[in-house]
């Protein structure tokens, strides 16, 4: 099963949440904001630093995400 990642990077006051939540209604797929991620990155034990230099390459976030949001995992 393939899966689907769409990252939204923008400035403070650009509406990016509220673009992503849509975008997200509009493919029927699940929306997860940076509080959401924070906290999945907190309970699966990711240090902070260690996120913080894969979010500066997409294509890593992407694999994290994928890796950290598999299907068995509930939140």
């Amino acid at each position: 099963m393939a899966h689907l990642v769409i990252t939204i990077g923008c400035e403070y006051g650009a509406k990016g949440n509220m673009i992503g939540r849509k975008v997200a209604k509009d493919l029927g797929i699940k929306f997860y904001d940076r509080d959401t991620v924070d906290k999945i990155i907190k309970e699966v034990g990711i240090p902070k630093d260690i996120m913080e230099k894969v979010e500066q390459s997409p294509e890593k976030v992407q694999k994290v995400m994928f890796e950290v949001l598999s299907p068995n995992m509930r939140i």
